[in-house]
C-alpha cells in the first residue's frame, strides 16, 4: 500500500492514493478526522475510567462518575466513545448502569443520559463487543457534562494496551470461518470480503480522500 498526505498548506484537496495487491475482493472504509482545540476540563466532576477486564473479542470498562460541588448536579450526560472495531452490549450480563434514564447510539460512541449525581462516586460497567478485524487500537475519551450547564465538563480517555498491541494476525489467528466472512480453513488461499484500513494521520493533516 502506497499513501500520500497533504497538509492543510496546500491549496488543493489532498488526497490519498491506495494500492492492494493480491486475490479475492475486498471493501476498503475511511474514517475522517479534523483535530480541534482541545476542551478543558473543571472540576464539577469527578472522573475516573479504567479496564475492567479486556480480551482481544471484548472489553469491560469501568466509569465512575462523583459530583464534586454542593448539592447534587443537573441532569447529566455521558458520552462514551468505542474503541474502532467495537460495539456496545447493553444487554450484557457484564453491562452495569445504575439509575440509566435514556441512551442513544451515536457515530463510534455511546450516549448515556442522567438525572444526576452527588457527592458519592457511582460506578458503572459497560462491555463492547468486536463486531469489525481492526488492529492497533487507539485511545478514545469519555466525556461528562452538565446538560443544561455543559460547562461543567470532565474529559478523560482510555486505552486497552491488548489491543494496542495487537496485530492483525493475533484478533484472527483463530477466526475460522466468522460472519465477517474470513475463512482461514484453507490456508493456501485466504478470501477477505470485509476489511477495514486505519492511518494514523498527524496534527497537520486535515482532510484526504481515497481511491482504489
Amino acid at each position: 500500500m502506497a499513501a500520500t498526505i497533504l497538509s492543510p498548506s496546500h491549496k488543493t484537496v489532498p488526497e490519498v492514493n491506495t494500492t492492494v495487491t493480491g486475490k479475492g475482493t475486498a471493501l476498503a472504509q475511511v474514517h475522517v478526522s479534523f483535530y480541534v482545540e482541545e476542551e478543558e476540563s473543571n472540576n464539577a466532576y469527578n472522573v475516573s475510567v479504567n479496564l475492567f477486564r479486556e480480551t482481544l473479542r471484548s472489553v469491560v470498562v469501568e466509569t465512575c462518575v462523583r459530583w464534586t460541588l454542593p448539592g447534587v448536579s443537573g441532569m447529566t450526560v455521558i458520552e462514551m466513545g468505542l474503541p474502532t472495531g467495537f460495539k456496545e452490549s447493553l444487554d450484557s450480563t457484564n453491562t452495569k448502569i445504575p439509575n440509566l434514564k435514556k441512551h442513544e447510539d451515536k457515530d463510534r460512541k455511546i450516549v448515556l443520559y442522567f438525572d444526576q449525581f452527588d457527592g458519592k462516586n457511582s460506578c458503572m460497567y459497560i462491555e463492547m463487543i468486536r463486531v469489525e478485524l481492526v488492529a492497533k487500537s487507539l485511545p478514545v475519551s469519555v466525556r461528562v457534562y452538565d446538560y443544561y450547564e455543559p460547562d461543567n465538563l470532565a474529559i478523560k480517555f482510555y486505552e486497552s494496551k491488548l489491543l494496542k498491541d495487537s496485530s492483525f494476525r493475533d484478533i484472527c489467528a483463530d477466526c475460522g470461518c466468522v460472519t465477517v466472512s474470513i475463512c482461514l480453513a484453507d490456508k493456501k488461499t485466504i478470501k477477505i470480503e470485509r476489511f477495514v484500513l486505519q492511518w494514523n494521520l498527524p496534527y497537520s493533516a486535515d482532510l484526504y480522500q481515497i481511491r482504489h
